[in-house]
C-alpha cells in the first residue's frame, strides 16, 4: 500500500476567479468600456435574467454593440494578472519537470479568459 501511495500522482485543483486571479473575470470585463457603466447597471440587467450565463451573453452583446471586439476584450483581460504567490508556485511545479503532480482548473469562468 505504501508503495502505491508513493507512486500516486498529486492533483492540484484551482478555481480561476478569486483564486488564480484577483477578481471575477465576468465583472472585470464589464469595465473594458467604462462609458457603458455596465457594472453600475448590473442590478438592473440582472433583473431580466435568471441565469448568470444569459446575463453575461447580454453584457457581451452590449460590448459588441458599442464596437468592442474580441481583440479589445482580450487585451483588457491580459491586464488581470495571476496572484504572484500562485504564479510562483505554478512556475516551481513546471520547473520540476516530472509527472508526479498535475494542476487543473475547474471553473465556471469564461474559458476564453482562462486560456
Amino acid at each position: 500500500i505504501i508503495e502505491n501511495l508513493m507512486a500516486a500522482k498529486q492533483l492540484l485543483v484551482f478555481d480561476f476567479d478569486n483564486t488564480l486571479v484577483p477578481g471575477n473575470t465576468d465583472t472585470w470585463v464589464m469595465d473594458v468600456r467604462p462609458e457603458l457603466k455596465l457594472r453600475k447597471r448590473l442590478r438592473e440587467l440582472r433583473a431580466d435574467f435568471v441565469c448568470w450565463t444569459d446575463l453575461m451573453a447580454r453584457v457581451f452583446e452590449l460590448l459588441h454593440g458599442a464596437g468592442c471586439g474580441q481583440d479589445e476584450m482580450m487585451e483588457f483581460m491580459r491586464r488581470l494578472e495571476i496572484f504572484p504567490p500562485v504564479a510562483e508556485a505554478l512556475k516551481t511545479l513546471r520547473a520540476r519537470n516530472d509527472d508526479s503532480t498535475e494542476a487543473i482548473i475547474i471553473s465556471d469562468s469564461n474559458t476564453v479568459f482562462i486560456d
